[in-house]
């Protein structure tokens, strides 16, 4: 194996050299300097967040009014971060007289207008009794047709 050799004298220091001093132990901060555990990774990033701002994504109000027992006005107004994201809209409904079931009335006119002259429209009519439901959805953009669904239940 190998020669293992034990002394209880160390064994004489090299010429100019100094013996390091042994290491001190460290002192202690009174209180109102330690610095305590301020808790967990968790702990600290909710600490950290609830510090971020909240940012402005915008407000949305809604104003319905109803004119009569068929007759209803809306105003929508959008207001966002940017003049992209902000909007406003008019809107209209009527409610016709003619209960084809339980909270269905024929017929149901829809319809929006913005500032930009885009329109939309949706009517919902019951035009005879073996025809369930007969859908119209009409949407103009800048005073030009933009596009026309139909749908007819039978």
């Amino acid at each position: 194996m190998g020669n293992v050799q034990a002394s209880s004298n160390l064994p004489p220091l090299p010429p100019n050299m100094t013996p390091i001093p042994p290491p001190t132990t460290p002192q202690k901060l009174p209180p109102e300097n330690r610095i305590e555990n301020p808790g967990s990774v968790e702990e600290l990033h909710k600490k950290c967040k609830e510090l971020f701002p909240m940012t402005f994504e915008g407000i949305r109000l809604v104003i319905n009014k109803g004119l009569s027992n068929h007759f209803f006005v809306s105003h929508s107004l959008l207001i966002g971060a940017t003049s992209q994201t902000s909007n406003y809209k008019f809107g209209s409904t009527f409610v016709g007289t003619n209960q084809v079931g339980p909270g269905d009335f024929s017929p149901l006119l829809i319809g929006d207008i913005d500032p930009r002259g885009n329109i939309s429209t949706n009517v919902n009519v019951q035009p005879w009794d073996n025809v369930k439901n007969q859908n119209l959805i009409l949407s103009f953009k800048s005073f030009k047709t933009n596009g026309v669904q139909t749908t007819a239940e039978i």
